[in-house]
């Protein structure tokens, strides 16, 4: 099997890649900068302005996992490049599986696409982005799940799955992250500080559950659809405790601070849960 892996270079895609090679599946990179430490083939292609003609030997492509995205951060939330960038690479990853007649796509969405308000959130859920701090970036992932439905599986029939994952920890991950923060400064001060009194609650996946999942759809292509794909439902309170636990000691100390949001977030994720069975509860 040869697939494509676009932000191969990133915290998430390096995992995926990592766990793809392990499989002895040969993955093409594409990526503006070159992934390092595996095993892969790597295009320089600028999926924003692409040059397709830098793919004309690139032979039979079985799947494209499109992970890279230009993401969210306190200096670009109203920015509207953020929208238009990431629409710019749906629109190659588009183009991509028509002019290499790829049949699967393995999308990694957001749940930005949900408000981010007190409640539980299902695939079946309102995809409310206003909503939600991450408002222009969760449309740019709204938008193109849709646009894969409609482009590459209503129009194409090809194998679409749109992955909507929730915030994801691991080694190399970005250090504005809240599981990063909270474990740099355990490290570094034996304390947690955590707004909101603790009470906020979101879901938390750890990326090797994520890159397992990304192989078990590519493996079982047959699946095609919406999935939630996280981890636990932790108050941030909960959160710090388990960094403790597992990094901490007898000394380690929870610092709750009254402010900040306080909205208590659960992703349900039985859908996915439903598909994999035995083999999503063993990652």
């Amino acid at each position: 099997m040869k697939v494509i892996l676009t932000g191969a270079s990133g915290f998430i895609g390096h995992h995926i890649a990592g766990v793809l090679c392990d499989q002895n599946i040969q993955v093409v990179a594409l990526s503006r900068t070159k992934p390092t430490g595996l095993p892969i083939d790597f295009i320089q292609l600028d999926l924003v302005n692409p040059n397709y003609e830098k793919l004309n030997q690139i032979g039979t492509i079985d799947a494209i996992i499109h992970c890279s995205s230009i993401m969210a951060d306190s200096s670009n939330l109203e920015n509207y490049s953020l929208l238009y960038d990431n629409l710019k690479m749906s629109e190659t990853v588009v183009e991509l599986c028509k002019m290499l007649n790829i049949k699967q796509l393995i999308n990694l969405s957001s749940i930005a696409i949900y408000p981010n308000i007190d409640g539980e959130y299902s695939e079946n859920s309102m995809a409310k982005v206003s909503d939600n701090n991450d408002a222009i970036y969760g449309l740019s992932k709204l938008c193109a799940e849709n646009l894969y439905d409609f482009l590459l599986g209503k129009k194409e029939k090809k194998k679409v799955v749109n992955l909507r994952i929730s915030q994801v920890y691991g080694t190399g991950m970005r250090p504005d992250r809240t599981y990063q923060i909270m474990l740099n400064e355990l490290k570094e001060k034996n304390t947690v500080t955590v707004f909101s009194n603790g009470i906020r609650v979101s879901n938390f996946v750890s990326v090797e559950k994520v890159a397992k999942v990304v192989l078990f759809f590519l493996t079982n292509n047959e699946n095609t659809g919406v999935y939630n794909l996280g981890g636990e439902n932790l108050s941030y309170q909960a959160l710090a405790q388990k960094l403790i636990n597992e990094h901490g000691n007898a000394n380690s100390k929870v610092i709750l601070v009254d402010r900040g949001v306080q909205s208590k977030f659960y992703l349900n994720t039985n859908k996915l849960s439903k598909l994999m069975g035995d083999k999503l509860n063993n990652l």
